[in-house]
């Protein structure tokens, strides 16, 4: 296999257990986008986030349906385009950015929430990076570009 499709299979493999982990405080993954759809279908009803606030969280359910388009995106046999680069990289700083609002938080005195989940889910959005960033070589050419002697 590939190791950019070996890249996507742990992507996916860890997007989907990040899930059913705790991801913040005592939410689970799934409990989190829960609450990030919430935000995203109610905007003013339920909560009193600014707009700011609410394209923030709204960021997160972004992100996810990227992830998952993307990844179908690595798996088919067309080549990665810069496009595809620039919205992994995007999705993966949306992800990012929820350790360091979390960091800033601690520092200011509050009790740091992030969990394993949250880690792992970070961690599958860095692979899938990855994965659309690793140049792929032709099959029979060694990584310089020359030809692979026979038997190899």
């Amino acid at each position: 296999m590939k190791l950019r499709r070996k890249l996507a299979v742990a992507a996916g493999a860890l997007f989907t257990l990040s899930f059913f982990l705790p991801a913040f405080g005592e939410l689970s993954g799934v409990a989190c986008f829960g609450f990030c759809w919430n935000i995203l279908t109610h905007y003013g009803q339920e909560h009193d986030l600014s707009l700011g606030g609410w394209l923030y969280y709204s960021g997160f359910v972004l992100a996810n349906a990227l992830f998952v388009a993307l990844l179908v995106a690595i798996l088919c046999p067309a080549a990665p385009t810069a496009l595809r680069r620039w919205m992994s990289a995007l999705a993966t700083l949306q992800v990012i950015s929820w350790f360091f609002v979390n960091l800033v938080a601690r520092w200011n005195g509050d009790r740091f929430n992030v969990e394993i989940g949250y880690f792992l889910w970070l961690l599958a959005y860095l692979l899938l990076f990855a994965a659309h960033s690793v140049p792929e070589r032709a099959e029979g050419h060694a990584p310089g570009g020359g030809e692979l002697p026979l038997g190899s």
